[in-house]
C-alpha cells in the first residue's frame, strides 16, 4: 500500500514537472517570437520562463537532485541552485548587451563560479573516499589467520 502512495505521489510531482516545462517553454517562444515589448520587459520575463523550465526538470528526474545513497542531497540543491540564479541574471542583463564585460561579469564573478562548483567536486571526492573506508561487514570479513 505505502509502494502505490509513493508512486502517486512521484507521479504527481513529476506531472507538476510537465506543466512547469511546458509553461516555460511557451513563454520562452511567446517572449522570444511574437513580443512587442520593450526589451527590458522582454529580459525579465525570459529570465523567470527560463527558471521555471529550468526548476521542472528538478521535479521531472527527481533523481539528479540525490546522492548515491538516495537522500536527497543539499549540495547538489546548492549547486542546481546557483546553476539556475547565475542564468538567470545572465540573461536578464545580458539580452541587450554585446559582451560579457558590459554585463559585468569580470573575474570575481568567475571566481564565484568557480568555487561553487570546486566545492562540488571537492565533496563528490570525499564521499566517494569515505565511502571506501568504510569497514567491511562482519558477515562479509575476510578470514584473519
Amino acid at each position: 500500500m505505502n509502494n502505490k502512495i509513493q508512486f502517486k505521489k512521484e507521479k504527481f510531482i513529476s506531472l507538476i514537472g510537465y506543466l512547469l516545462l511546458f509553461i516555460g517553454i511557451i513563454g520562452l517562444i511567446c517572449n522570444t517570437v511574437c513580443s512587442d515589448t520593450q526589451i527590458q520587459t522582454r529580459s525579465i520575463n525570459i529570465s523567470i520562463f527560463f527558471f521555471l523550465t529550468i526548476l521542472s526538470l528538478a521535479f521531472i528526474f527527481p533523481s539528479m537532485l540525490k546522492a548515491s545513497s538516495g537522500d536527497i542531497s543539499t549540495m547538489r540543491i546548492i549547486v542546481f541552485m546557483m546553476a539556475c540564479v547565475i542564468g538567470m541574471l545572465l540573461l536578464k542583463m545580458g539580452i541587450a548587451k554585446n559582451s560579457l564585460t558590459e554585463i559585468g561579469l569580470d573575474q570575481w564573478w568567475m571566481g564565484v563560479i568557480a568555487f561553487v562548483f570546486g566545492a562540488k567536486a571537492t565533496q563528490s571526492y570525499f564521499e566517494g573516499k569515505k565511502s571506501n573506508n568504510n569497514p567491511p561487514d562482519q558477515n562479509n570479513q575476510a578470514p584473519t589467520s
